[in-house]
């Protein structure tokens, strides 16, 4: 139950944030004070149920992912080569998950605006942007999310700098089946 509570206020941190909003803002859209939302993000109190399905129409997800319920049954591929997304997703599909390729972290910030994944696994080496940068604003932003790398790159500090920034398994180019479902295994 505690750890409910916790996973509950990081949620709502995280979604505030996300937002640009302070606590007085959220406090105003929900009608409650500032005290209120203080204790959601701490764990010291919850929203009662009409405040939790307000929360969740607010902010756009379901009450399950409010309450940390979300299945960890969909997972996101961002990578350059649309061949290496498409194998991935396949593989995915394979093990019974759902999963969608994108190409660009463009098209990783709009897919995250349309549902959160359970989580996701990323390249490290983009023609025009970094991996690594887009990881430090994917933890930024969705600090509870999951990250897989998926590079090719083996250097200690790719693997330094991706682990300091909350990447929390690596699979490594080329890599078997099995590897990809060791990966899932490490994060659910």
């Amino acid at each position: 139950m505690i750890e409910n509570l916790m996973i509950l206020g990081k949620r709502i941190l995280e979604l505030r944030k996300r937002h640009s909003m302070t606590q007085e803002k959220l406090a105003d859209e929900m009608g409650v004070s500032i005290g209120a939302v203080s204790k959601w993000e701490t764990g010291a109190s919850i929203p009662d149920l009409t405040m939790l399905c307000s929360l969740a129409d607010f902010f756009h997800v379901s009450t399950d992912y409010l309450l940390g319920r979300n299945l960890p049954n969909h997972f996101l591929i961002c990578d350059d080569s649309a061949f290496m997304g498409g194998m991935v997703t396949d593989m995915i599909h394979h093990l019974g998950y759902s999963a969608k390729s994108v190409e660009n972290s463009s098209q990783l910030f709009q897919a995250l605006e349309a549902a959160l994944p359970y989580g996701i696994f990323l390249d490290v080496h983009f023609p025009d942007e970094n991996g690594l940068d887009i990881l430090k604003r994917l933890k930024t932003e969705y600090p509870t999310l999951h990250v897989v790398m998926l590079t090719a790159d083996t250097s200690e500090e790719v693997h330094s700098l991706a682990t300091e920034y909350g990447a929390e398994y690596f699979v490594y180019k080329p890599f078997s089946f099995e590897h990809l479902q060791a990966a899932i295994k490490a994060i659910l």
